[in-house]
Order: structure tokens, then C-alpha cells, then sequence
């Protein structure tokens, strides 16, 4: 390959002649953490005054002077790197230079004069970083993957030597930062929005004008029919084929009040699996309600409504598939399940320790309370979608800056665009 002048091949690839490696161990060097007592909560960072993250978010316990006596006070800034849970990129940028801090075992205080620390943080979130250090992990669990001092102080990285230059790539993939936090501030104060006016409109708090019939409430098993679902893992899902299939953790994780076929990334199920599991009313219809009825935590009973079906989708694993008895206007369903009014009585039936579920009994047993007026339904539907549309317009718009960040990320940390010249300090 011919290189483009003023540029030099190395083991991480092309970057400018200029550049030089810095190995973290090198450069820098780990500072001493504290065993914490097993009677305090499980904390990131420990200290006498809160420090300021710089991702917004406080994961911190303040205790007294007991739990730091004795022990090595961190002061100035640096970096946490978290040894375990490799794949969450868990990596924090202190700022406390005047505070007294101190930092539990389970993460790698980081201190350097030679590289700009928040330049430090953006290399070691990129993808192939965290690659890197997967890569290089001990443990037979996912999971619970470790990164030992030595594998993180053995880390090297091609950067320009100028700090000026370093902290003017810092300063640009920082201000993109700080417009994504923003977006996620806005996104956020928007769902809570949505999630106010759900609750006031699905359980009849507050009427929209010309709506004064009294609602009515049913059981859900007067509602609904339960139909057949089937037990795949996501070990037998393809990337391609002519059935999808709707997983719990889908439910879970990726959906809100209901998924809309056209716009969904639904998995496909192994075409090898036999046909001849699957009846006519195996697979989904528009307006039907699938239940996520296991989880690991409270989300338990978490469901979707689907809309514009328009293939073969099957419900799976962990699911109740339901379908309506009666009429009610598309989306209706989806928001008013996963209403408070509904949620909190699933919460009362959730049994289980380690993982939790919920029986289709049970589920029966609940009461759906809801306007008989289709027009009524509309009117509420209409102003919670105006919502959504709202709310994706935000979250495209923070994907397009996402995308930006990334390639702004491939030509500055990789020098393919420099921000100032080479030789150049002020």
C-alpha cells in the first residue's frame, strides 16, 4: 500500500509521522484503590464530596472519614476504568482536582500528565478499543470478563505528542458530547412528559372535551384469548427467512408501547425448524398484545401491542400472545397496558426470587378499565402518537449526531484530519 506522504504504518494502523505511541503504563500509572467494607453498598467511587461526572451521572455514596482513613486519597484528574463488564464500556472521567476521593477494587484509577485525559476517555469507548480489551480478558463469563492492571497498562495508542493538539481533538469530540447529552435530556424529559399524560388520560382522570361516558372495566381473560406462542432461543434466529419471531428480552429492551412491523428488526426463526409446529392461529394479527411473562427484574409483564403486520410473525419464548374479543382503536392497546393503572396490578401477581415471572391465571384476574367510545379512544391515541412522533424525531436526530461523532472519531483519532498543523504547539 502506498502511504500518502507525512503518514506512517504502524500496528494500530495508518497515522501521521509526527504521532508517537504512548503506552498507558508508560505515560501514566494506576493509582491505590480501597477494599470497601461489604456493609456498604456497592459504590463506584468513594469520597467526602461528590465530584463531577461528566456523562451527568452520579454513581456515588458519600460516607464519613471512617472508610477513608487509612487509605491512599486520590486527587486531580483521571480516569475510572471499570476492570469487569467489559463489553459495557464503562469508563468515567473525574474532574476534582480540589477533592479528597478514594476508589473501590473494582475499577483502575488512571492518572497521566502526558495524554489529555479526556482524549484518553473517547479512545478507550471506540469499538475497537473495547474489542481490544475483550480480547484480552480473563474469566469464563461474559458478563463478568476481568481486565487486569496489566493488560490495561500495557495499552498503546498513536497521538500527536503537542498537548494543544491533543486537547483541540478532545475539545471537538467533546462538544459533540455534550450535544448528545442534551438530546438524551430532552428525549428523556419528553418520555417523562408522555408518561404523565398516559397515566392522566388511560385510567380517566382527566376527560378530553365531549367525552363523558362512563368507562368500562373488565376482566383482561373477558377481553382476550390467549393463543399459542412457541419456546425459541435466540440460538435458532437468523438474520433472514419468512417468519419472525418476537422475543421476551425484545420486549424487554427494545420496544415500548408497540411495534410496528414496517419499522421493526425482528429476528427471523431458523428455516430448518418445523412447519408443522405452527398453527393458523400461531401467528400474530394486527391489534394483538404479546406479554414478555419472565424477566429478571420487575419489568416482568412489560408488553407490546403489534401493528401494520403485513408477514408471518410468530410470538416466542416467554411470551403470552393475547388477542382482543372486542374492537379498540390501533394503539390503544399498546399504551394502556403498559399504563400504571395496569402495571401495578401485574406487580402485586410477579412471583419468583432470582427471576420473575407472572401466570396467565393471573393475568386473567386483572382488570382493564377503558373508554367504549372508539371516537374517545382516538382522541387519546392521537395525542400520545403526536408524542412518539415527537420523541423519535428527537432520538433520529441523536442517531444522526451519533453517526457524525463517529466519523469525526475515524479521521481525528486516526489523524487522517488534523485541527492543527503538524509542528504546531500554540
Amino acid at each position: 500500500m502506498e502511504l500518502k506522504p507525512g503518514y506512517k504504518m504502524t500496528e494500530v494502523g495508518i497515522v501521521p509521522e509526527d504521532w508517537i505511541s504512548f503506552e498507558l503504563g508508560k505515560c501514566g500509572s494506576l493509582q491505590r484503590q480501597a477494599i470497601i467494607p461489604s456493609s456498604y453498598p456497592h459504590q463506584v467511587f468513594y469520597e467526602y464530596s461528590m465530584p463531577a461526572f461528566d456523562d451527568g451521572k452520579n454513581p456515588i455514596k458519600v460516607y464519613g472519614k471512617d472508610i477513608l482513613s487509612n487509605k491512599t486519597i486520590i486527587r486531580g484528574q483521571l480516569i475510572l476504568f471499570n476492570k469487569l463488564n467489559v463489553r459495557q464500556k464503562r469508563v468515567w472521567l473525574i474532574n476534582n482536582t480540589n477533592k479528597n476521593s478514594i476508589c473501590s477494587t473494582e475499577f483502575l484509577p488512571y492518572k497521566t500528565k502526558k495524554i489529555i485525559i479526556s482524549l484518553l476517555k473517547q479512545i478507550l469507548l471506540t469499538d475497537k478499543v473495547t474489542l481490544y480489551f475483550e480480547n484480552r480478558s480473563t474469566g469464563t463469563s461474559n458478563s463478568q470478563k476481568r481486565i487486569t492492571p496489566n493488560t490495561f497498562l500495557e495499552f498503546k495508542c498513536y497521538l500527536p505528542l503537542s498537548l494543544t493538539e491533543q486537547q483541540a481533538i478532545a475539545a471537538a469530540l467533546s462538544d459533540v458530547d455534550e450535544l448528545l447529552s442534551s438530546l438524551d435530556r430532552l428525549i428523556a424529559k419528553k418520555k417523562d412528559i408522555r408518561l404523565a399524560t398516559m397515566q392522566e388520560l388511560l385510567t380517566g382522570k382527566k376527560r378530553l372535551p365531549g367525552f363523558d361516558e362512563p368507562w368500562s372495566e373488565k376482566l383482561f381473560g373477558e377481553l382476550f384469548e390467549f393463543l399459542p406462542t412457541n419456546a425459541y432461543t435466540r440460538a435458532q434466529f437468523t438474520d433472514e427467512g419468512t417468519i419472525n419471531n418476537i422475543h421476551y428480552g425484545d420486549i424487554l429492551m427494545m420496544y415500548e408501547n408497540y411495534i410496528d412491523v414496517n419499522k421493526s428488526t425482528l429476528p427471523f426463526i431458523n428455516e430448518s425448524l418445523s412447519n408443522k409446529l405452527y398453527t393458523k392461529k400461531s401467528f400474530v394479527m394486527n391489534g394483538d398484545i404479546v406479554i414478555a411473562n419472565t424477566a429478571e427484574d420487575y419489568t416482568v409483564g412489560k408488553a407490546v401491542e403489534v401493528i401494520n403486520v403485513n408477514r408471518k410473525i410468530l410470538s416466542g419464548q416467554h411470551t403470552f400472545l393475547c388477542r382482543p374479543k372486542i374492537e379498540f382503536i390501533k394503539k390503544f392497546l399498546g399504551y394502556i397496558i403498559n399504563a400504571y393503572y395496569f402495571q401495578n396490578q401485574i406487580n402485586t401477581y410477579i412471583t419468583g426470587i432470582k427471576v420473575y415471572s407472572i401466570s396467565k391465571f393471573n393475568i386473567s384476574k386483572l382488570k382493564l378499565k377503558f373508554p367504549i367510545n372508539l371516537k374517545e379512544q382516538q382522541a387519546i391515541v392521537s395525542i400520545l402518537s403526536d408524542m412518539d412522533a415527537e420523541i423519535e424525531a428527537l432520538e433520529a436526530r441523536r442517531d444522526k449526531v451519533r453517526n457524525i461523532k463517529t466519523g469525526m472519531m475515524q479521521e481525528l483519532l486516526t489523524g487522517k484530519t488534523r485541527l492543527i498543523s503538524a509542528g504546531e504547539t500554540a
